[in-house]
């Protein structure tokens, strides 16, 4: 009867600790994640908005280019009717 009682309140004291160890693992994953998730949301964030913004300054050279063609095309066109 005494070792059945032994080993019971070792049994309990093994699942309390074991529930508590994990709970303590889970809740410093829980927040390392989080921020691990953040930082990798972030960097690609702007590793999107640097692409997005060289995309842009690319299209804005190329219809500056085709503006300027065009201007040209007329300057020419004007000085060549009269």
């Amino acid at each position: 009867m005494d070792f059945l009682f032994f080993t019971l309140k070792w049994m309990l004291g093994l699942g309390i600790t074991a529930t508590a160890m994990v709970a303590a693992a889970y809740a410093f994953f829980q927040f390392l994640g989080r921020r691990w998730l953040e930082a990798r949301f972030a960097e690609r964030l702007e590793k999107f908005k640097h692409d997005q913004n060289q995309e842009i300054e690319r299209l804005r050279y190329r219809i500056n280019a085709l503006m300027d063609r065009t201007t040209k095309l007329h300057q020419h066109e004007f000085e060549v009717l009269p």
